[in-house]
Protein backbone atom coordinates (compact mmCIF):
# COMPACT_ATOMS: atom_id res chain seq x y z
CA UNK A 1 0.00 0.00 0.00
CA UNK A 2 1.20 3.46 -0.77
CA UNK A 3 1.06 6.14 1.35
CA UNK A 4 0.48 9.67 -0.36
CA UNK A 5 -0.47 12.66 2.60
CA UNK A 6 -3.68 14.08 2.26
CA UNK A 7 -2.30 17.42 1.35
CA UNK A 8 0.05 17.39 -1.63
CA UNK A 9 3.58 16.27 -1.63
CA UNK A 10 3.95 17.58 1.82
CA UNK A 11 2.20 19.89 4.06
CA UNK A 12 4.30 22.95 4.32
CA UNK A 13 4.79 24.80 7.68
CA UNK A 14 6.81 26.97 10.00
CA UNK A 15 8.78 25.99 13.07
CA UNK A 16 9.67 28.43 15.62
CA UNK A 17 11.89 27.39 18.61
CA UNK A 18 12.95 29.72 21.06
CA UNK A 19 16.82 29.59 21.45
CA UNK A 20 17.73 28.43 25.04
CA UNK A 21 14.27 26.48 25.43
CA UNK A 22 13.57 22.96 25.37
CA UNK A 23 11.45 22.52 22.54
CA UNK A 24 8.85 19.57 21.92
CA UNK A 25 6.99 19.09 18.87
CA UNK A 26 4.49 16.53 18.39
CA UNK A 27 3.41 15.04 14.73
CA UNK A 28 0.70 12.46 13.84
CA UNK A 29 0.54 11.12 10.32
CA UNK A 30 -2.87 10.29 9.21
CA UNK A 31 -4.51 9.65 6.10
CA UNK A 32 -8.11 11.13 5.01
CA UNK A 33 -10.75 9.91 3.23
CA UNK A 34 -12.35 12.53 1.74
CA UNK A 35 -16.05 11.17 1.01
CA UNK A 36 -16.15 9.92 4.60
CA UNK A 37 -13.90 12.14 6.24
CA UNK A 38 -12.39 10.00 8.65
CA UNK A 39 -8.73 9.94 9.08
CA UNK A 40 -6.95 6.69 9.20
CA UNK A 41 -3.08 6.50 11.56
CA UNK A 42 -0.47 5.55 9.10
CA UNK A 43 1.57 2.69 10.55
CA UNK A 44 5.11 3.66 11.33
CA UNK A 45 6.00 0.43 12.85
CA UNK A 46 9.91 -0.43 11.91
CA UNK A 47 9.84 3.41 10.00
CA UNK A 48 12.68 5.51 10.09
CA UNK A 49 12.39 9.52 10.26
CA UNK A 50 14.59 11.82 9.18
CA UNK A 51 14.67 15.43 9.22
CA UNK A 52 17.87 18.25 8.32
CA UNK A 53 18.03 21.73 8.91
CA UNK A 54 20.09 23.92 6.04
CA UNK A 55 20.08 27.68 6.04
CA UNK A 56 19.05 27.14 2.44
CA UNK A 57 17.90 23.78 0.25
CA UNK A 58 21.50 23.54 -1.22
CA UNK A 59 23.27 24.66 2.08
CA UNK A 60 25.31 23.17 4.56
CA UNK A 61 23.58 20.96 7.11
CA UNK A 62 23.07 23.14 10.10
CA UNK A 63 21.57 20.19 12.25
CA UNK A 64 20.53 16.87 11.62
CA UNK A 65 17.97 16.01 13.97
CA UNK A 66 18.20 11.86 13.33
CA UNK A 67 21.48 12.14 13.51
CA UNK A 68 21.29 13.99 17.10
CA UNK A 69 18.88 11.70 18.28
CA UNK A 70 16.25 14.62 18.46
CA UNK A 71 13.82 12.62 16.48
CA UNK A 72 11.68 9.86 17.96
CA UNK A 73 8.47 7.61 17.12
CA UNK A 74 6.39 7.53 20.19
CA UNK A 75 3.34 5.62 19.06
CA UNK A 76 4.20 4.06 15.72
CA UNK A 77 0.70 2.63 15.05
CA UNK A 78 -0.98 5.92 15.48
CA UNK A 79 1.37 7.46 12.94
CA UNK A 80 2.89 9.26 16.00
CA UNK A 81 6.14 11.06 16.12
CA UNK A 82 8.45 13.59 18.29
CA UNK A 83 11.07 16.32 18.15
CA UNK A 84 12.70 17.43 21.35
CA UNK A 85 15.62 19.74 21.42
CA UNK A 86 17.18 20.50 24.83
CA UNK A 87 17.27 24.10 25.76
CA UNK A 88 21.12 23.19 26.07
CA UNK A 89 21.28 22.40 22.57
CA UNK A 90 19.19 25.05 21.36
CA UNK A 91 21.33 28.13 23.28
CA UNK A 92 24.20 27.22 20.47
CA UNK A 93 21.84 27.88 16.95
CA UNK A 94 23.50 30.74 16.13
CA UNK A 95 21.58 30.99 12.77
CA UNK A 96 18.51 32.89 12.56
CA UNK A 97 16.15 30.78 9.86
CA UNK A 98 16.71 27.58 7.73
CA UNK A 99 14.66 25.13 5.98
CA UNK A 100 13.51 21.88 6.60
CA UNK A 101 11.65 18.94 5.30
CA UNK A 102 10.92 15.77 7.53
CA UNK A 103 10.88 11.98 5.67
CA UNK A 104 9.34 8.94 6.40
CA UNK A 105 11.61 5.82 5.01
CA UNK A 106 9.26 2.46 5.49
CA UNK A 107 10.99 -0.78 6.04
CA UNK A 108 10.52 -1.99 2.07
CA UNK A 109 12.39 1.53 1.09
CA UNK A 110 9.75 3.62 -0.07
CA UNK A 111 10.31 7.15 0.94
CA UNK A 112 8.02 9.70 1.35
CA UNK A 113 8.13 13.64 2.25
CA UNK A 114 5.60 14.54 4.66
CA UNK A 115 7.02 17.82 5.99
CA UNK A 116 8.60 20.48 4.56
CA UNK A 117 8.97 24.00 5.34
CA UNK A 118 11.15 27.06 7.97
CA UNK A 119 12.60 27.20 11.02
CA UNK A 120 12.46 30.47 12.94
CA UNK A 121 14.83 30.49 15.76
CA UNK A 122 13.86 33.59 18.28
CA UNK A 123 17.33 34.83 19.96
CA UNK A 124 17.24 34.23 23.55
CA UNK A 125 17.84 37.52 26.05
CA UNK A 126 18.27 36.13 29.34
CA UNK A 127 21.26 33.49 29.61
Amino acid sequence: MKFIPSIGPAKAGVILIYQGSTFRKPFTWSLVDNTTNTRTPVDLTGCLIRMQLRKERCGDVLVDFKDEGFISITDPQQGQWEIHVPADISANFTFERGVFDIEVEFPDGEVVRVVEGAIVIKPEVTR
